[in-house]
């Protein structure tokens, strides 16, 4: 299995191709990266020229990092083609820009990154900015007690037995339940809490890997963004729902906040 990176030559593409390319060396796995000449409406993206200058950089990159990487160049709609290849190539994540050649200014989250987070069956990174490093860095999870955080959580453990990571576990509740009527007992908990510090427990005591738990009272999409920026984690890793009647992946509200707003990588996990 390997790493499925999509690069088009855009300003994200040198992000893109880090993470990917730090994300394979850290767990040891080889990297393939698909480029589409032509976007969905047919206009070109990279043309032949540009590609001629970009691919040995591409291929450079990986090779620095140790990464054996195949490239496969195709034309047709990237979206498309990264969902299949995917698939074909039993990828265990599939990396790409937030943002592609083909973007609409304005909007933090591309066509293609949208198209593929719906439909990939595997891990999904999305990659707006550079983070912190893998090897050996910090990784921020969010968890709120519910099985889907569980699947990510138990993700971010493999991948952080593999690159020596230290997971910051962060559990974000409603700043305004201090203020609503509950029990006057040592034992209240916010609503998933207890759920939440349970996993969390479990998870630690079946791994050498640091886990931290943080509880901290905000907004879940700006309080993992900011606490992934003051720790200089390398990405952020949340849980998706299952795949609705028409195929497609449901993604929570907090998911799809956080892959439009977040600074820092942000890897979707999928749950059924």
């Amino acid at each position: 299995m390997s790493i499925l990176v999509g690069l088009d030559g855009s300003a994200h593409s040198a992000a893109t191709l880090g993470f990917a390319a730090d994300m394979a060396s850290a767990l040891g796995t080889d990297a393939i990266t698909l480029h589409c000449r032509t976007s969905r409406n047919g206009s070109p993206l990279v043309g032949v020229e540009d590609l001629d200058v970009a691919a040995p950089e591409w291929s450079r990159v990986f090779q620095e990092h140790g990464v054996r990487n195949r490239m496969i160049v195709m034309t047709g709609d990237p979206r498309h083609a990264l969902v299949d290849r995917a698939k074909s190539e039993r990828a265990e994540m599939v990396v790409v820009g937030s943002r592609g050649a083909g973007g609409f200014r304005g909007l933090k989250l591309g066509g293609t990154a949208d198209h593929v987070l719906h439909h990939v069956e595997c891990p999904v990174a999305i990659v707006p900015g550079a983070g912190g490093r893998i090897e050996g860095g910090v990784v921020v999870v969010g968890v709120d007690g519910t099985s889907a955080n569980r699947v990510a959580a138990e993700w971010s453990i493999k991948v952080a037995e593999a690159a020596g990571e230290k997971i910051q576990a962060v559990f974000v509740h409603d700043p305004m339940a201090d203020s609503y009527p509950h029990p006057m007992v040592d034992n209240w908990h916010y609503h998933g809490q207890e759920a939440t510090e349970k996993m969390v427990h479990e998870l630690a005591d079946a791994t050498d890997v640091v886990i931290d738990l943080r509880d901290i009272a905000g907004h879940v999409v700006t309080t993992l963004d900011a606490v992934a920026s003051s720790d200089d984690a390398a990405y952020i890793v949340v849980g998706a729902k299952g795949r609705g009647s028409a195929g497609g992946r449901l993604l929570g509200r907090t998911v799809l906040q956080l892959v439009h707003h977040a600074h820092r990588p942000v890897v979707v996990v999928p749950h059924g």
